[in-house]
C-alpha cells in the first residue's frame, strides 16, 4: 500500500470527525441529565453557581469533558490511525530542554495574552454586544468563582483537576491531537491549520475578552505539537498555564479576595510587553526546533519533513 495514502479519506474523515463529535456531545447532555436527575439536583438549580454546589459543577463539568473532548479524540484516532496513540502525540516522548523551553513560552505566552487584551478593548464594540459580552463574562466568572472556593488541600487539589488537570489533557487531545493532525495532513498547510483549530480552540470558550488571548495560546499550542510532535509538552503548556492561575485563585481565596483575583484573571498589558513577548516566543521556537529530534515519519504513517512557520 502507498505510504503516501492514508486509510480512510480526508472527506470520510471530516465526517467522521463532525459525527463523532455530534454523538459524543448529545451523549454529554444526556448522561449529564441522568446524572443530575439521580443525585436529584435540578439544572436550572445547577445553573446558578452558588458556592454550595461548586465542587458538583466542577465534578459535573470534567464529566462532561470526558465525552465531548477525549471521546471523539480517542475513537477518531481509533478509526483512521494504525497506530493511535502515536496518531494523538502519547507515543512520542520529550527531553528536559524541550520541557523547560515550554515552560518559558508559557510565561511569554501570558504576557502576550495581556496585551492582547488591551488590543481587545480598543476594538470598537457596540454598546448591545459590549453588554452582551460582559453579561456573558460576569456569567463565566460566576461560575469560576463558585468552583474555586478553596478552604484546604483538598479543596485545592479536587479544583486543581477539574480547571487545570482534565482541560489540559482532554483538550488537547482534541484539538491538537485530532483537529489540528487531521487539518495539517489533509491541507499540508501548517500555518492555515493551526490558524483554524486556534480559531475554534478559542471559540469554544464562548468569551469575547478573551478570544484574542486564547487565540494565541492556541497557536504556541499549535505550533509546539507540529514541531516536535508530542502532546505531552501541549499538556505541559497548558498544565502550567490554568495550574499559575488555580494557585493564584487559592491564595485569594485563602485571604478572602477571590472575586477580586478572578476579576483581574485577564488583567490588560500595554501594548509593547505584547511585541516583546511575541519575539521571544519566536527565539524559543527556533531553540525548541533545535533541541528536537527531526522526524521525518508521522504519527499516521504518513512520511513528510517538518516545515518553516509561515512557510506554506
Amino acid at each position: 500500500m502507498d505510504q503516501q495514502r492514508p486509510q480512510v479519506g480526508y472527506l470520510s474523515q471530516l465526517a467522521i470527525i463532525l459525527g463523532l463529535t455530534g454523538f459524543f456531545l448529545v451523549a454529554g447532555a444526556a448522561a449529564l441529565a441522568l446524572i443530575t436527575k439521580l443525585m436529584h439536583i435540578p439544572l436550572s438549580q445547577l445553573s446558578e453557581a452558588t458556592s454550595a454546589n461548586g465542587k458538583t459543577l466542577g465534578i459535573l463539568n470534567t464529566a462532561l469533558s470526558v465525552f465531548i473532548f477525549l471521546g471523539p479524540a480517542i475513537a477518531f484516532a481509533w478509526i483512521v490511525g494504525r497506530r493511535p496513540l502515536g496518531y494523538l502525540g502519547l507515543t512520542t516522548g520529550i527531553n528536559a530542554w524541550q520541557a523547560g523551553l515550554v515552560v518559558i513560552l508559557t510565561i511569554a505566552a501570558m504576557f502576550l495574552g495581556g496585551a492582547l487584551t488591551t488590543l481587545t478593548l480598543k476594538i470598537p464594540l457596540s454598546s448591545e454586544w459590549l453588554a452582551a459580552a460582559k453579561k456573558y463574562e460576569d456569567q463565566y466568572q460566576d461560575m469560576v468563582m463558585a468552583m474555586a472556593q478553596m478552604k484546604n488541600t483538598k479543596d485545592l487539589l479536587l479544583v486543581f483537576v477539574v480547571l487545570a488537570c482534565a482541560p489540559a489533557i482532554f483538550e488537547e487531545l482534541f484539538f491538537r491531537g485530532m483537529i489540528q493532525q487531521f487539518l495539517v495532513n489533509w491541507s499540508k498547510k501548517p500555518f492555515i491549520s493551526i490558524l483554524v483549530t486556534s480559531i475554534i480552540f478559542s471559540a469554544v470558550h464562548l468569551s469575547y475578552f478573551g478570544f484574542l488571548p486564547r487565540l494565541a495560546l492556541g497557536m504556541v499550542l499549535g505550533y509546539i505539537f507540529y514541531y516536535t510532535k508530542s502532546i505531552w509538552l501541549n499538556i505541559l503548556l497548558h498544565l502550567v498555564n490554568n495550574g499559575y492561575i488555580v494557585m493564584a485563585l487559592y491564595i485569594a481565596s485563602r485571604q478572602g479576595k477571590l472575586q477580586e483575583a478572578i476579576a483581574s484573571d485577564s488583567e490588560a498589558l500595554p501594548l509593547y510587553v505584547g511585541v516583546i513577548a511575541l519575539a521571544l516566543i519566536c527565539v524559543l521556537f527556533v531553540i525548541l526546533r533545535r533541541v528536537t529530534p527531526r522526524r521525518t515519519d508521522s504519527p499516521t504513517g504518513l512520511s513528510f519533513p517538518l516545515k518553516p512557520i509561515f512557510n506554506d
